[in-house]
């Protein structure tokens, strides 16, 4: 998963990057990180993530977005095979 389908797909779940820190089991400053491009995304991260947009939803899910992003609108992510 690269950071431009990080970044979509964290919008397609309507999650802050805080929320999807979390979700990720990082903290946020290197999920920042990720989603720009600054440090190499660890395999993991692109499986939750892919999981995630496949419907998987942990118990501690976030019941609600905050803010801005009940309204944000993102383009479709691109999930490769093999990821």
């Amino acid at each position: 998963m690269t950071a431009e389908e990080l970044r979509n797909a964290r919008g397609l779940l309507r999650l802050s990057q805080s929320q999807m820190a979390k979700m990720l089991e990082t903290d946020e400053r290197t999920y920042r990180k990720y989603e720009l491009g600054q440090r190499a995304m660890a395999v993991r991260i692109g499986r939750l993530a892919t999981a995630y947009l496949h419907g998987y939803r942990p118990e501690d899910w976030p019941q609600r977005p905050r803010g801005q992003l009940r309204n944000m609108v993102m383009p479709p992510i691109k999930v490769r095979n093999g990821e």
